[in-house]
């Protein structure tokens, strides 16, 4: 286990495990407050009533403008990286590894300042309705998860794990080799997609229609949930990515 940093606004916990996890209550739609768009270092990749995607790209010694925080976010790093999140009061030193995942408590306001001599990427995931990371069912503070599943046949290979699920989220990290599907599997609140290589995959909801993923390390997309889906991967290489699951 990573070390983790703690402060009277701020918990940080790392995830290194698969685990075992079940849905629990429906989602409750709570609006979002308006983005600030004004950092140039930080894109929205997309925002609704359950999430807000951002990506962060910071050159060395570059920082983001201070921003408010107010829900907790999940944070994953796009290669390896050495970085700070300086707050009116204190600082968190950030040292993660590529596809590493933290989650952080919100109401914390703060910038992103990259240490290292080479460019910072992350993407945070924030969650309208929070985490509670401290409630975990596995993972995190949690004894570890137990949830997975792989196949290995003349058309499926995959294997997927879960790395940590909470009262409101579930994340899971997937990875599918080339030219080879995952084969149907229920999604029953919305989720995200998030790219930790290179994907050219193709969502095809059974009695619906098909939704390609074509994305580099980073990139994430949103799918509504209440659907039965298969993914294929049609790429040279094996793809992985992260699945956050709104309950």
């Amino acid at each position: 286990m990573r070390r983790s940093f703690t402060f009277w606004m701020l918990m940080v916990f790392t995830c290194l495990s698969f685990c075992q996890s079940k849905f629990t209550e429906a989602p409750r739609k709570v609006p979002l407050p308006p983005a600030n768009n004004r950092d140039a270092h930080v894109r929205e990749m997309f925002a609704n009533s359950q999430v807000r995607a951002v990506r962060i790209d910071l050159e060395a010694g570059e920082s983001t403008a201070t921003a408010q925080h107010d829900r907790d976010f999940v944070i994953v790093s796009i290669g390896d990286s050495d970085f700070e999140f300086i707050g009116p009061v204190n600082s968190v030193p950030m040292s993660m590894h590529d596809s590493e995942v933290q989650v952080l408590k919100g109401h914390w306001p703060h910038r992103v300042h990259n240490k290292s001599q080479r460019a910072l990427h992350l993407v945070e995931i924030e969650v309208a309705r929070g985490i509670v990371p401290e409630r975990a069912v596995c993972g995190l503070n949690a004894p570890s998860c137990r949830e997975s599943r792989f196949a290995y046949n003349e058309h499926d290979r995959y294997t997927t794990g879960t790395l940590f699920e909470t009262p409101t989220i579930k994340l899971a990290k997937v990875e599918i080799d080339p030219q080879s599907d995952m084969p149907e599997h229920g999604h029953p609140g919305d989720h995200v997609m998030i790219a930790l290589t290179d994907a050219s995959l193709t969502s095809t909801e059974v009695g619906g229609a098909s939704k390609d993923f074509n994305g580099h390390p980073g990139d994430a997309m949103w799918l509504a949930g209440g659907m039965v889906h298969s993914l294929a991967n049609h790429g040279a290489q094996k793809a992985s990515f992260l699945t956050i699951d709104c309950k």
